[in-house]
């Protein structure tokens, strides 16, 4: 925890300052921002395109509408489950007025970016649809018309799970393409951090590559990062504070500290894969020698033969 309240809002981890860090300068706005109506549209499309093929989607869009309405109609008993459509007023303002936008391959700018967000209407589907496949069945007489209704909803479920799993998952189409590129790194930064003397600690900018850390099987805890207060903010003004290594990339908050202090940190390797920013590995002044680094590279390759 920062130790401030209000961090979320208004810190350098918020929305809005990643959102001034990412978007190139001149950039048109994005959709829905400003624009609550346009936000809550895009909102329920995300939704429904994680619940599968559009065709899919949309037709447990309208069971979940209809549902909707059988709670309006029994207040008393349901109203309480209207409380799961809050998602929508929320994220539409979120992405009106917070700098959440959400992509989407099928709108412009058709690409990929929170998509995940519509999963948060998933108990809206979950309950709604149920709601109303009940109150058909109260009110189908015989048998036979009564067995069709849960078959029918049975049905409509199974071929939405089948288009999501034939098409994948958007969540999943999402952090593919959007990793594509920050794969490699990650691999190449991964086997590095791998061959470090155990146990170091690290001072690294998390958010851009974690997944380096968990390709080395480096606990987040030897790990001083932007989500470690205050030992950040002081690693950051006199690096490299209580850490044994550095792992900077160009443009991150770690690269930025470094460069003020180039000469005092000596340079073990840097690195750098097409697409992505080149990364730097550091050493601690009085830690280790400049050639641990390739002593312990050099002891993993013969581990592996």
């Amino acid at each position: 925890m920062s130790g401030h309240a209000l961090d979320f809002l208004v810190g350098p981890y918020s929305p809005k300052a990643i959102a001034l860090r990412t978007t190139p300068q001149g950039a048109p706005p994005y959709p829905g921002q400003n624009h609550v109506l346009t936000a809550a549209l895009y909102f329920l499309k995300s939704a429904k395109l994680n619940l599968g093929a559009p065709f899919s989607g949309q037709l447990l869009f309208m069971a979940s509408l209809a549902g909707t309405m059988v709670a309006v109609w029994r207040f008393r008993r349901y109203g309480i489950f209207l409380l799961l459509w809050l998602p929508l007023p929320f994220y539409a303002l979120s992405m009106a007025y917070g700098s959440v936008p959400i992509f989407m391959p099928v709108w412009y700018p058709f690409s990929y970016y929170n998509v995940r967000y519509g999963l948060e209407l998933l108990p809206v589907f979950a309950v709604f649809i149920a709601l109303v496949a009940g109150a058909i069945f109260e009110r189908i007489n015989g048998a036979r018309f009564k067995a069709v209704t849960p078959c029918v909803l049975v049905a409509a479920v199974a071929a939405a799970y089948l288009s999501a799993y034939r098409e994948k998952p958007i969540t999943l189409r999402e952090a593919q393409v959007n990793s594509r590129d920050r794969v490699p790194i990650e691999l190449a930064l991964g086997s590095y951090l791998a061959a470090l003397p155990r146990p170091a600690t690290l001072l690294m900018y998390e958010s851009d590559h974690v997944g380096a850390l968990q390709q080395a099987g480096i606990p987040l805890r030897q790990v001083i990062s932007e989500w470690a207060h205050p030992e950040w903010e002081e690693a950051l003004k006199h690096p490299p504070g209580d850490a044994d290594y550095i792992v900077a990339c160009e443009g991150d908050p770690v690269s930025v500290a470094v460069r003020q202090r180039r000469t005092e940190l000596p340079e073990l390797l840097s690195f750098g894969t097409p697409g992505q920013s080149p990364c730097a590995i550091y050493k601690a002044p009085a830690y280790a020698t400049a050639r641990d680094l390739q002593v312990n590279m050099g002891s993993e390759h013969e581990n592996k033969r």
